[in-house]
């Protein structure tokens, strides 16, 4: 009877000694399935553009170089998608008592997004292709440095709600007509990195819920 109590108790014992290690290393676990995760996703990711503009960056696909500049260039678009929602969230209900707040909202998601192109690209790769392209590859940048500043000038001295939403809106168009023109794939490009950025957001986001939990 007291070998069988005793067997009882070291068994209860180890059990709960591996629940709290587990408990302590839950969070470590996560990190690492979250590495993994987005590793994963940026892979696709990098695969799909490969696919869709049937050429290879110098260093190759999968090079580090690469894959830091396909990093940047999410993170960016995230941070885009952050400002078009706070100009919706925040900036519209206030847009006449304070118009400022949606300019700004809408100026900064425009700049990320434009930027995470240039970052995927690099700059002097970028600057090559509107410069040397044409009237074709500058046009989207015009287009989109025009919006800006039309929507500027209607935010401030125009100061009517429907110019302003129209002017947000012709922003937008002018946006996603550039990334789809320096986006390996065209529109099909856009939608990949639409869907890889939110895969990303939500990835990043289950160490918060998990922490929030806990």
């Amino acid at each position: 009877m007291s070998n069988n109590s005793g067997s009882a108790f070291s068994d209860w014992l180890e059990r709960q000694k591996a629940a709290e290690n587990a408990e302590r290393n839950g969070p470590d676990t996560e990190k690492q399935s979250m590495f993994s995760q987005f590793a994963s996703i940026q892979d696709n990711f990098t695969n799909q553009l490969q696919e869709m503009s049937g050429s290879l960056p110098e260093a190759g696909p999968l090079s580090a170089s690469f894959r830091n500049r396909i990093t940047n260039s999410i993170y960016l678009f995230i941070a885009s998608g952050v400002f078009a929602i706070l100009a919706i969230v925040i900036g519209l209900p206030t847009l006449i008592v304070r118009p400022i707040k949606f300019v700004m909202c809408m100026t900064l998601s425009t700049l990320l997004a434009a930027g995470s192109v240039i970052v995927m690209q690099t700059p002097s790769v970028f600057l090559k292709n509107v410069t040397s392209g044409g009237v074709h590859n500058a046009l989207p940048v015009i287009l989109l440095l025009a919006s800006m500043i039309f929507t500027l000038y209607v935010t401030i001295f125009v100061h009517k709600y429907l110019s302003i939403i129209f002017a947000g809106a012709l922003q937008i168009l002018c946006m996603l007509y550039y990334l789809a023109s320096f986006i390996p794939g065209g529109t099909q490009g856009v939608i990949v990195l639409i869907r890889t950025t939110s895969a990303v957001a939500v990835t990043l986001a289950r160490p918060i819920i998990y922490a929030g939990r806990h």
